[in-house]
This record gives structure tokens, C-alpha cells and sequence, in this order.
């Protein structure tokens, strides 16, 4: 699939009362065929969905939907098992998430010792039939990327992707996708130097790769990986620029990294805010790109879709 950016439009006027917290981005995923897009506003996770006769429905506040709701970071979600669960890190620094199974939410619930970075999100992801869950761990004791697995009635104990592939230091959050039986995890070198990639066959990790080395990737942000079921034909990259004024993209078809391509040239500058990340979801055939954008100290998330080409 060839990506051919339309143009951008914000959704504040879609979404009735959105707004999104400065430094933070949003999530999405395709729940029941229907677009679902998480954000925080304040340390409560707010949420809205696309339906498909009426367009977007207004913000709804988790924390009334679910009782105690406290974030610190960006969410994430994912579907497994028919049920959309979503992620956030909490003033405790474990990771807690809630669970929708097509009409109502669960209470929310702790992944006790996770202790995640405060300033990252969990990352999820279902691979072989597990719900994998990505984390970097707390400042106060490394750099290091955790994960554990979930059978869906028990989570299992963490694991240390540096203990699993050797040298390895991260900064801002995980991303993870699925790609032709594998299990993809992309981050942020500690150094500035670029986007690290490595792989899981299901028996064994590959040693950590370079997607990018260059440094033009924006100071507090994180990539975002978008694979299977949605996207079957390529595995694409996301990052934002140092600049703030543009997401980039690249594809991986299972052999090369693509060269990477800036959003601003097809859609113009995107005005991002600063230490956000970009989130993308396949959803109708058509892949859809969130991000947050600045502008009058009113931080609403934007989108813009691609389509295949002709």
C-alpha cells in the first residue's frame, strides 16, 4: 500500500468537549469495527468513538464510567479476546488498565511491580495468542524495557529485554506491533541516536537493529508502530521531528526499512506539541493518523487518513 496523505483536520469541532492535556498524545484502536481514540485531560482518561451514521460522540470521562481513574502519562489500548482493554500509568507507577466488553467497563485494575517510567506509557500488543504488555522501567532505577504476558486469567512476571538481547538503553515509551509472525518492539535510543527495532519469532529475540539514526526526532516523544490485523502488507513507523512541525513515517515489507517521509509534505506543517507522539490505526480499509497539535494553549488532537493507491 502506497500512502497518500489527505489533508488534516482537527476534531475539536467533531468532538464535542475535547480536550487533550499538554505533553500528552492520544490512542487509538479499531474496537468492533468502530474507531475508539483515548486522551488524558487533567489525570483523567476521556474517550470518544466514531460511529459510522452520526460521526464522532462527544467526550465521555472514564473516571465517571469506571470510579477511581489517576494518569500521569498518555493511554494506550488494544483489542484481545473480543474486549477492548485500556492502558495508563498511574501516580503509583504501575501500570493499571480497565476492560470494555462492548457495553460496559470494568472497575480498574493494577499490575502490581510493573513500576514504569513516569514519564512513558505501557505499550500493549497480542501476539500467539497472549496479550504482551511493554514498559520502560522507573528513572530511579534504569533504562531498561520490561514486559509481561497475560493468558487472559493471569498476568505472568516481568521480563528485561536487556537481559534478553544485551546493550540497550531507552528513552520515552515502547512501541509494539505485529508483522508476519513477529513480534516487533521500536524505541528510542537513550543517546539521542535514532529508532533501535528488535524482533521476537516466538523461541528467541534478534538483536537490536537501526531503523534511523538520525537525531531529528522530537525531545520527549516516542515512535508508534502500526502492523497486523490492520496493516498486512507493510509494518510502518511512526515518529514526530525535532522541529514540531511534522510526523514521519517509514515501512518495513519484512526485508528493508524504507526512506522516511514527512507528513508536512503532503498535508503542510502540523504545529505538534511538544513532547507528544503520533498514534495510527487501520479501521475501514483506511489508515488513520492522531496526533496533538498546539495552538492558542488549546491542545486538540488531529487527523488526517491515507488511502492505497490506485
Amino acid at each position: 500500500m502506497t500512502i497518500q496523505f489527505m489533508s488534516q483536520s482537527g476534531l475539536s469541532r467533531s468532538i464535542a468537549n475535547l480536550f487533550i492535556s499538554n505533553n500528552s498524545s492520544p490512542a487509538s484502536v479499531n474496537y468492533n469495527q468502530t474507531t475508539y481514540l483515548f486522551w488524558i485531560n487533567g489525570n483523567d482518561v476521556n474517550y470518544s468513538f466514531f460511529d459510522k451514521k452520526s460521526g464522532w460522540k462527544p467526550a465521555v470521562s472514564l473516571r465517571q464510567k469506571t470510579g477511581n481513574i489517576y494518569s500521569v502519562n498518555s493511554p494506550a489500548a488494544i483489542e484481545y479476546n473480543g474486549k477492548l482493554y485500556l492502558f495508563w500509568n498511574s501516580a503509583d507507577q504501575n501500570a493499571w488498565y480497565a476492560v470494555l466488553d462492548g457495553n460496559n467497563w470494568s472497575a480498574p485494575r493494577n499490575i502490581p511491580g510493573t513500576l514504569i517510567d513516569s514519564r512513558s506509557s505501557p505499550a500493549p500488543v497480542v501476539y500467539n495468542g497472549q496479550l504482551y504488555l511493554f514498559w520502560k522501567q522507573h528513572e530511579a532505577v534504569s533504562n531498561d524495557m520490561l514486559f509481561c504476558s497475560f493468558n487472559g486469567s493471569v498476568w505472568s512476571g516481568s521480563r528485561s529485554i536487556r537481559e534478553l538481547i544485551g546493550v540497550f538503553g531507552m528513552a520515552g515509551s515502547p512501541a509494539v506491533a505485529t508483522f508476519k509472525g513477529k513480534l516487533y518492539v521500536c524505541w528510542y535510543g537513550s543517546g539521542n541516536d535514532g529508532i533501535f527495532v528488535t524482533a521476537f519469532n516466538g523461541q528467541q529475540w534478534a538483536v537490536q537493529q537501526s531503523v534511523n539514526r538520525s537525531s531529528n526526532i522530537a525531545a520527549g516523544s516516542s515512535p508508534c508502530l502500526l502492523g497486523e490485523p490492520g496493516a498486512t502488507d507493510s509494518l510502518y513507523l511512526f515518529w514526530n521531528g525535532s522541529a514540531n512541525d511534522s510526523t514521519f513515517f517509514s515501512s518495513f515489507d519484512g526485508k528493508a526499512w524504507a526512506d522516511p517521509v514527512a507528513v508536512k509534505s503532503r498535508v503542510g506543517n502540523q504545529n505538534l506539541v511538544a513532547g507528544s507522539s503520533p498514534a495510527a490505526v487501520m479501521a475501514d480499509g483506511t489508515l488513520q493518523l492522531y496526533y496533538s497539535g498546539s495552538g492558542n494553549a488549546i491542545y486538540t488532537a488531529f487527523h488526517c487518513k491515507a488511502v492505497a493507491a490506485p
